[in-house]
């Protein structure tokens, strides 16, 4: 028996493939690249969403308590 550095080659093609990039990739499992992104542009949508609300309530709250006679300003 000839024993060569990556097991078993010729009676397991995807073991090489495992070796080689790390998980066993079928022609049926491709994954969506729109599914994978949709999460983490919801995450940053909402926190640039969050973050405008609380500047808006806070560049009114300072408004209020120190008006401006500045024509200019808003």
């Amino acid at each position: 028996m000839d024993i060569t550095g990556t097991g078993q080659e010729g009676s397991y093609p995807a073991y090489a493939r495992v070796v080689r990039t790390g998980s066993p990739k079928f022609h049926g499992s491709r994954s969506n690249p729109v599914l994978v992104k949709a999460p983490f542009l919801l995450l940053i949508v909402g926190t640039v969403a969050l973050g405008g609300i609380n500047a808006a309530r806070a560049y009114k709250r300072q408004k209020d308590e120190n008006p401006s006679h500045n024509p200019f300003l808003p």
